[in-house]
């Protein structure tokens, strides 16, 4: 490899998120049966749509596993240089899906850029940055 570019790499494995249709249940799964630590949810407290465990985030989706989309939606990779590398990426012909999105957690003291693109052969790749909420 000729690049000198380097991603400054956050080493933790971020998730992999999985399309599901029985939310519930794989929520059990993953949580109690498995043991993933419990991050957070989005939607109604008793009808969640996305559940997010550490290294895995369950999608609720009707139909998931369609033949021309699979099962996985994106592949996250946490970052410490998010800017740098949209910009490397944006330099090469890559089209962000929309432009880097920020959002603060106060529940846990972090603050999230992310951003999804698509890789070479179609992948949905989603770059994340956590960095501690300034107060």
């Amino acid at each position: 490899m000729a690049s000198d570019f380097q991603a400054a790499m956050n080493c933790e494995h971020h998730h992999a998120a999985i399309r599901v249709r029985d939310l519930g249940k794989m929520t059990s799964f993953y949580g109690d049966a498995v043991g993933l630590p419990y991050i957070r949810q989005l939607g109604e407290q008793g009808a969640p749509r996305v559940v997010w465990f550490q290294s895995v985030q369950l999608i609720k989706s009707d139909a998931p596993g369609a033949a021309t989309e699979g099962t996985l939606d994106h592949l996250a990779i946490s970052v410490l240089n998010i800017d740098a590398i949209v910009q490397r990426l944006e330099q090469g012909g890559a089209a962000m899906e929309a432009p880097i999105a920020h959002q603060d957690f106060p529940e846990l003291g972090l603050h999230l850029d992310n951003v999804f693109f698509r890789d070479p052969e179609g992948n949905r790749v989603e770059l994340v940055q956590w960095v501690p909420l300034k107060t």
